[in-house]
């Protein structure tokens, strides 16, 4: 059974199905935590919904990091418009055969992501079943989360995320011996 692990980066905290995206991140991974593809899609703010509204803090939080002006030249030479965007990330989970997607909390990325699709009519590559929650599986196991969280040095990346949070999941695995995957 193959998984995928998608995380979004945006604009907006409070009311996320309203976020402007900046990229999204997705990592196609097998039963047993071994990471198989990969895929950064960033997303240029021409072609948003609009409904996306920047949310102050939010922005005022992504100017201080460290990397967001890397960020914004690569979204203005790499980036896609959002409907682009919307329809890489589903070819590319629907060409990779995923059963299960997994977000590191549905009230964020899962619910946003699902509002893009449903403004631009295309059907969300996972149906409402499919779809799992890293983040109520890492608290139950603060023993192993903690000390994984400790060593990280990048936060915030789309896909640096996706790759960490993939790697909590097999290491919770590992260490209770549950078959989260």
């Amino acid at each position: 059974m193959k998984h995928a692990m998608v995380d979004v980066e945006a604009l907006r905290l409070n009311k996320p199905w309203r976020a402007p995206i900046l990229e999204i991140g997705a990592v196609i991974f097998t039963d047993m935590g071994t990471v198989l593809q990969a895929k950064r899609i960033l997303v240029k703010k021409e072609g948003l919904p609009r409904w996306a509204s920047v949310e102050k803090s939010t922005l005022e939080f992504w100017r201080e990091q460290p990397y967001f002006r890397e960020l914004q030249r690569d979204i203005m030479r790499l980036g896609v418009e959002a409907r682009d965007a919307m329809m890489a990330l589903k070819d590319f989970l629907e060409h990779n055969q995923v059963e299960a997607v997994w977000f590191a909390g549905p009230q964020y990325d899962q619910v946003m992501l699902e509002a893009y699709f449903s403004d631009f009519g295309i059907e969300p590559p996972w149906r409402y079943n499919d779809t799992r929650d890293l983040r109520t599986i890492r608290k139950q196991h603060p023993g192993v989360y903690g000390p994984l969280i400790e060593k990280r040095s990048g936060t915030h990346q789309a896909l640096d995320d996706c790759l960490f949070q993939v790697s909590v999941l097999r290491g919770i695995s590992e260490e209770t011996g549950h078959r989260w995957l």
